[in-house]
């Protein structure tokens, strides 16, 4: 349901923003040495590159609550209770995150070694923080987002420079 809500015909021209957006790090990710980029620069920037995606993915929960806000009702009904629908949001949107930073990732197997798969852990970690924020807090609150990035951005660091 969360997958389908997620690939609406209608609903995919404002994805294409998400999809250019991945792609533009994959093509960064092969193109910093024709622009003029350090090894460790190009790094630096295509780890940062990699915060906004984890934000944009874990914004699309609040685009599944909304879709399944007419459903709620009968999700109770079913017995399904609001931490499923939680943590199937989180396998979704996990999921797509994998998917869209695959690319970027392996852009950055030359520059890192095999340490660099990590990220997508380390990443997926910070879309499940991101939600639970998300789910507890306000969404608009800009510290505990703040925190997630730095957290994200250095331990993405320190296993890409640990080869």
């Amino acid at each position: 349901m969360d997958a389908l809500a997620l690939m609406q015909w209608s609903r995919l021209p404002a994805r294409a923003a998400l999809l250019a957006y991945a792609g533009s790090l994959g093509w960064f990710g092969t193109g910093w040495e024709a622009i003029g980029f350090q090894p460790q620069v190009a790094v630096a920037l295509l780890l940062a590159g990699f915060v906004p995606l984890i934000f944009h993915v874990a914004g699309l929960a609040l685009l599944l609550g909304a879709e399944r806000a007419p459903m709620r009702p009968l999700l109770a009904s079913l017995g399904i209770r609001t931490a499923a629908t939680f943590m199937a949001d989180l396998l979704v949107l996990v999921a797509a995150f994998c998917l869209l930073a695959l690319r970027p990732v392996a852009t950055l197997y030359p520059l890192a070694g095999s340490c660099t798969f990590l990220i997508l852990p380390l990443g997926s970690t910070a879309v499940a923080v991101t939600l639970a924020l998300y789910a507890t807090t306000d969404a608009t609150r800009f510290w505990p987002k703040l925190v997630t990035a730095a957290a994200f951005w250095l331990a993405a660091w320190r296993v890409v420079m640990a080869h």
